[in-house]
């Protein structure tokens, strides 16, 4: 098999993964009810400084970006500026019927870690970073490598969070 056709058979597989995993949270987010007083909206807040900071530290320790923190810094900030806007988008609809952007976001997703989040990661947040941060260092790979696995730390790290402490259900 030729090294084209196994690569697209991996992305095809992990895209499959992905999509089986994260898709079913949109057609059962509706009926969905927190059974606990902590939701993911009320921590984002917190969630969102951590993510920042965790994906900061990976980067600076693990890349030439050491000499650059205040970049990196705005870096990652900018990225996850645009990361969080870009995958809360679709709560326009919601927010008349909540008090707050947050809670509309939580009406219509079960966890913040759903798709958006995921597709914006890829799409918008690490290349953000990777663009203001690729002339600062000579090796662009590791670079790239780091901004990937920093994003997915922060992702699993938000999703054991909200797992942990947040409760809900599928209502009726």
């Amino acid at each position: 098999m030729s090294k084209d056709k196994k690569s697209n058979i991996i992305k095809v597989s992990v895209l499959s993964a992905l999509g089986a995993v994260l898709l079913p949270q949109f057609s059962y987010a509706a009926s969905w009810v927190w059974v606990s007083n902590l939701t993911p909206y009320k921590i984002f807040p917190l969630l969102a400084i951590i993510a920042v900071l965790v994906e900061m530290g990976i980067l600076v320790n693990f890349t030439e970006a050491k000499q650059h923190k205040k970049k990196a810094f705005l870096s990652v900030l900018a990225g996850n500026v645009l990361w969080f806007i870009i995958a809360y988008l679709p709560i326009g609809g919601y927010i008349d019927t909540a008090d707050s952007i947050l809670e509309a976001a939580g009406e219509i997703s079960a966890t913040t870690i759903n798709i958006a989040l995921f597709v914006g990661a890829v799409l918008f947040k690490v290349p953000v970073v990777y663009l203001s941060m690729k002339n600062l260092t000579d090796n662009h790979k590791k670079l790239l490598l780091t901004l990937v696995v920093s994003v997915a730390a922060t992702l699993l790290l938000t999703f054991i969070v909200e797992y942990y402490l947040c409760r809900g259900m599928w209502g009726a």
